[in-house]
């Protein structure tokens, strides 16, 4: 061969080494994912704040499930769970009550689906809910999650919380409230939750009754003063939440409390009204006569009434005059064959929001005793309360 050939052999070589060698590396650094789009898509799970994920998983058995935590203010139903995976839907109806600040997992497992562990998926996932205070309205939330694949389901566990009463009470009011007392500052955003029995919480006599347990309460601050709901012996600082981002990162649903009547108090109530032994009598109270601004996001109010007293087959009713329309406009809800008894019980009224409206001017509560039943007796409100909910637009 002569020298010029034998040159370009070795120059080809060269070049064929060369190559060779870089088909080497590319190949190393695609067998360890570097080319993969899952090596740089990142775990996790998001469904929004009131109610979170938690954790997200699929397993080599087909199932997918996420890790729910409910932030609300009171329990939820969830009634349905849907996930969504190439293309495909997986739905489950369920029955699952979730506490205030409790975990759920919402699972639906499909033998068809094969999974390889330790690949990440990616899947969207919608399930349905409904609170006590709105039974008939579901809600919808979405959300997506990335994870790896695992052999079986498996949650991280729950840390420890507080030590309360086995069966915790809560209601949609049993919220804790944080009341400036100097009337200088705004309440502070409810953070965590403790137990009602914890010392420097609030007052709390040991016995399971509504409400104690787990509440939420918000950080300490020397002029301000945190109260138990509903709690005896205790003197309340009535208050008014309107920090609108406060309300709406609590929850879709938030209170507005409307306070107590200004009225002698009997027993552990106060007694706002009196029948007077005739049949088919009607008593009015006006229960709230102060502008209330309604959010523009609210399309439904819902009122709570928690009363007890002496009457049977009555009828209540709360009218709302609205403002903020071209003439006065007011609604009446109604709950009829109603028993007050001599225990505190809660009553709910709930009426949509007439377009353009923009604040509530009164309310009013008025019993009806029904034809042929002597009713005397006190009626007492232990509490009035406003919802409203939001709806984003």
């Amino acid at each position: 061969m002569s020298k010029k050939a034998q040159a370009s052999m070795e120059y080809i070589n060269t070049y064929i080494y060369a190559g060779l060698a870089l088909v080497v590396v590319v190949g190393t650094i695609a067998y360890f994912g570097a080319f993969d789009k899952e090596t740089y898509t990142k775990e996790g799970c998001e469904s929004g704040a009131q109610l979170s994920c938690a954790e997200a998983q699929v397993t080599t058995e087909g199932s997918i499930s996420v890790l729910i935590q409910n932030k609300l203010n009171q329990p939820i139903n969830v009634t349905s769970i849907t996930m969504h995976y190439q293309n495909q839907s997986y739905t489950k109806d369920v029955n699952i009550r979730v506490q205030p600040f409790e975990n759920a997992a919402l699972s639906v497992q499909d033998t068809s689906l094969t999974f390889i562990k330790g690949r990440k998926q990616q899947f969207t996932y919608t399930f349905s809910y409904v609170t006590d205070a709105a039974p008939d309205r579901e809600h919808t939330i979405r959300g997506t999650a990335t994870t790896k694949v695992v052999d079986t389901e498996e949650f991280t566990e729950e840390e420890d919380r507080p030590e309360c009463c086995e069966e915790p009470y809560y209601t949609a009011t049993s919220m804790l409230y944080a009341y400036d007392i100097d009337g200088e500052g705004e309440p502070y955003q409810v953070e965590e939750q403790a137990c009602c029995a914890d010392p420097g919480v609030c007052v709390f006599d040991g016995q399971c009754h509504a409400p104690n347990s787990v509440i939420t309460v918000a950080p300490f601050g020397e002029d301000l003063q945190f109260l138990c709901p509903q709690d005896t012996g205790m003197e309340w600082q009535l208050a008014s939440i309107r920090n609108t981002e406060f309300e709406q990162a609590l929850s879709p649903w938030y209170p507005e409390v409307l306070g107590y009547q200004e009225t002698p108090r009997v027993d552990d109530g106060v007694a706002i009204m009196a029948t007077k032994g005739k049949p088919s009598y009607n008593e009015t109270t006006l229960v709230y006569n102060e502008p209330l601004p309604i959010s523009e996001m609210s399309e439904r109010i819902t009122i709570t009434a928690i009363m007890k007293g002496e009457l049977v087959d009555t009828a209540l009713y709360i009218t709302i005059m609205w403002g903020g329309l071209d003439a006065q406009t007011n609604m009446t809800v109604a709950v009829t064959d109603v028993d007050i008894s001599d225990a505190y019980e809660t009553y709910t009224f709930e009426k949509a929001v007439p377009p353009g409206a923009t604040v509530i001017e009164r309310i009013w509560l008025t019993m009806v005793s029904e034809a042929g039943h002597d009713n005397t007796g006190m009626v007492f409100i232990d509490r009035f309360t406003l919802y409203q909910e939001i709806t984003a637009k």
